[in-house]
Order: C-alpha cells, then structure tokens, then sequence
C-alpha cells in the first residue's frame, strides 16, 4: 500500500482557497525500502511529472525547492507542509529566511520519510455510538 508521507502546496498570490492553482509536490512511499515516488503537478493540472528519489535524495529535494523559492522572480506567495505525522503547516515564503523555520520544516520532512507510515481510514462512528463506547470506557476504568 502506497501513501503520501509529504506533501507540498505552492501558493500563489492572489489564490483564495484555490488548490487548482497550487502547484503540488508530492512524495509518496513506494514498496521498496528508503524509496519515494515523486509527482510534481503544476497549478495549471495540465500534466504531472513523476520520478523516484531515495529518502536523502527526496530530502535534499525539498530542501533546494525550499531554497529556491526564496530567490523567485514570480514567488509564490506561501507554502503548506503536510506530513502524514503532523498537521499541516502554512507559511510564508518570506519565512523560508528564517533558519529556525528552514529547521522545523525538514525536521517534519525527514521526520515523515524516515518512520514507517501506513494509511489507515478511520470513520467516525454515529454521535451516539460514540457517547456508549465512552461511557463503556468510563465503567472499565472504574474497576
């Protein structure tokens, strides 16, 4: 089973709740051990571009495309970071300076390729399905 351990959202100025227009890279766990497919999808959706990095070399990718936006002559405006073990995170390109927040975003990327990471889809149950399994919970802990 593939999932995506990090995903990466670019977006431009002037894209209110957009994600068409949000060029998105992507690095998705493959069966192979310490091997990532990544797709890269410009906002025009158009075309995807798909190749296979080691976990370094997907590291060191983010990496130089983090560095890179910070010297675009067309920048875009922030950047979503998504890992398959935390929250997503917004930020602005103009922080991508900031070493502390260069250090926090690969700490989450080479946190999120080097765990084992599977998907599983949990569904929340009905409301008061939910309140029963509590209350059980609540009579077990009791004895």
């Amino acid at each position: 089973m593939s999932t995506t351990v990090v995903t990466l959202h670019f977006i431009r100025k002037g894209s209110v709740n957009d994600e068409t227009t949000d060029d998105v890279l992507k690095f998705i766990n493959t069966r192979y051990h310490r091997m990532f497919r990544l797709t890269f999808s410009p906002g025009d959706g158009a075309r995807r571009y798909d190749s296979y990095l080691t976990d370094t070399r997907a590291y060191d990718h983010v990496n130089s495309v983090l560095s890179s936006l910070k010297h675009d002559d067309v920048p875009f405006e922030s950047v979503q970071v998504t890992t398959a073990l935390q929250p997503s995170c917004m930020y602005h390109v103009s922080q991508l300076v900031d070493r502390d927040v260069i250090g926090g975003i690969m700490a989450a990327v080479w946190t999120a390729l080097h765990e084992p990471v599977t998907s599983e889809v949990v569904r929340d149950t009905d409301p008061e399905e939910q309140e029963e399994d509590d209350e059980e919970e609540e009579e077990e802990e009791e004895f």
